[in-house]
């Protein structure tokens, strides 16, 4: 894997997207609300890229539930599109979060019934407050629940993680790529005397089955981490290996 500062991710983002359309991207390819493209790999696999989880609403100031409208819309056009795939690869790798609310509402396309997915605890003094439960229920009739792979790395980071946290509880999706970033807490805001303003990671986060992954990410089912190497030649090590997975 490769990282590095926020201009050189966006570099890595840029050159990995690009090489996606041009090597893999069968046909043409949609884009709806700058953060979410969808196509096809071949004539069995659709392919899915959300780049995050936030900025789905014309208003630049917009809340979470005022996104939720536009964000549904183009989840029910996503699922129509790509009804007849016998499998689906979502790009979560370069997501750099946003809202868990979006996170969780995504998911909601994916699974065909009620599932706890994860819980949360925050920091009091020297112990934690009780587990808040949060759970995903299917978005509607129409929802994908055949194979689904999911493409990670070490820059799918927060409110990327508490999706990943969601697809996780279900038992038709696997992951492929690196671990996450690790960082799953919602920011605690403090001020100091001088004015200064800072921020605490003060929660912690359990999966469907009570673990924790601060720190050291949602770890792949497949390891296929993304080299400079293969950038460079024209691979996709990740996507060629979701591609190859039998059903």
């Amino acid at each position: 894997a490769f990282r590095g500062s926020a201009y050189a991710l966006a570099d890595q983002e840029d050159r990995l997207w690009r090489l996606v359309r041009r090597k893999y991207l069968q046909g043409n390819y949609v884009t709806q609300l700058e953060w979410l493209s969808h196509g096809w790999l071949d004539d069995r696999t659709a392919y899915l890229r959300i780049r995050a989880m936030a900025a789905f609403s014309l208003y630049e100031r917009a809340g979470p539930l005022e996104e939720l409208p536009r964000l549904d819309a183009a989840m029910e056009r996503i699922v129509e599109d790509v009804a007849e795939a016998e499998r689906l690869v979502i790009d979560l790798r370069y997501n750099s979060g946003g809202e868990d609310l979006l996170a969780r509402r995504i998911a909601e396309y994916f699974t065909d019934q009620p599932r706890h997915a994860y819980s949360k605890a925050a920091r009091v003094g020297d112990e934690h407050s009780d587990p808040v439960r949060f759970r995903i229920e299917p978005a509607g009739e129409k929802v994908f629940k055949r194979p689904i792979v999911v493409l990670v790395n070490g820059a799918t980071v927060s409110a990327a993680e508490i999706f990943l946290l969601c697809m996780e509880a279900l038992p038709h999706v696997r992951f492929v790529g690196e671990s996450s970033a690790g960082a799953y807490s919602d920011m605690l805001g403090k001020r100091l005397p001088n004015g200064w303003t800072f921020w605490l990671s003060n929660e912690v986060y359990f999966n469907h089955q009570g673990q924790v992954y601060e720190g050291r990410g949602q770890p792949p089912d497949i390891e296929a981490p993304l080299t400079r190497e293969d950038l460079e030649t024209g691979r996709d090590v990740a996507l060629e290996t979701a591609m190859a997975l039998e059903d």
